[in-house]
């Protein structure tokens, strides 16, 4: 009964947080359709601001699923075989038998990791190329305090879910190498050094690399 509640409320924080989204999306582009009727938000979905959002959600949450179910392992074979061609002077590839717990506070964190990383890359994507994908409206100075707190969040919470593909493709594979117990260790030739045994997981290490970015 433990393992299912488990599984049930981490399925029930996904689906809230996945409401919320599309309420506060939907609410935010009907603002701004209000405030500016003929205002096209997105360069190539055809339609205004409603419907370009719209649009944009039905084709984002069949592409997560699809790049999670047909890139994940893949990926997850290139990390494994980047790590060891990049570290095999001084590392040899292992596997630890690994336990059957997991917590939903541990599944809750690893979403947390992933959205944030999709926020960062949003943010940075949008400041190098901002009009790339979105239309950026000319503000006039009297009207800028009134259009900018609605659009700036849309454009924002919008990037993170189109960088959030990204997201998926770089950490659903550490998902699966940290569960499948593949570890990184110093080789005993390298031991005669003073040095500290070092044992890190695959799936850990690139987690930890893009991680930080986030």
């Amino acid at each position: 009964m433990e393992r299912k509640n488990r599984f049930l409320f981490a399925i029930l924080f996904s689906i809230i947080g996945i409401l919320t989204t599309i309420i506060v999306i939907l609410l935010l582009s009907n603002y701004i359709a209000i405030a500016r009727p003929a205002f096209d938000l997105i360069r190539i979905v055809d339609g205004l601001v409603e419907q370009d959002v719209r649009v944009l959600l039905l084709l984002l949450f069949p592409i997560y699923f699809t790049v999670f179910f047909i890139l994940t392992i893949p990926v997850a074979l290139l990390m494994t075989l980047f790590n060891k061609i990049s570290r095999t002077a001084t590392y040899e590839l292992g596997v630890f038998s690994t336990g059957e717990g997991f917590s939903t506070i541990k599944m809750i964190r690893r979403s947390v990791v992933p959205a944030l990383f999709a926020l960062s890359f949003a943010e940075i994507f949008l400041k190098l190329i901002p009009d790339w994908i979105f239309n950026i409206p000319v503000i006039e100075h009297s009207t800028a305090g009134n259009f900018l707190p609605i659009y700036d969040p849309l454009q924002t919470i919008l990037g993170a879910l189109i960088s959030l593909v990204a997201s998926i493709v770089i950490f659903a594979p550490t998902w699966i190498l940290n569960d499948s117990g593949i570890v990184t260790q110093v080789k005993p030739n390298q031991m005669t050094a003073r040095r500290c045994p070092d044992t890190e997981g695959i799936g850990r290490w690139f987690s930890n690399l893009f991680g930080g970015f986030a």
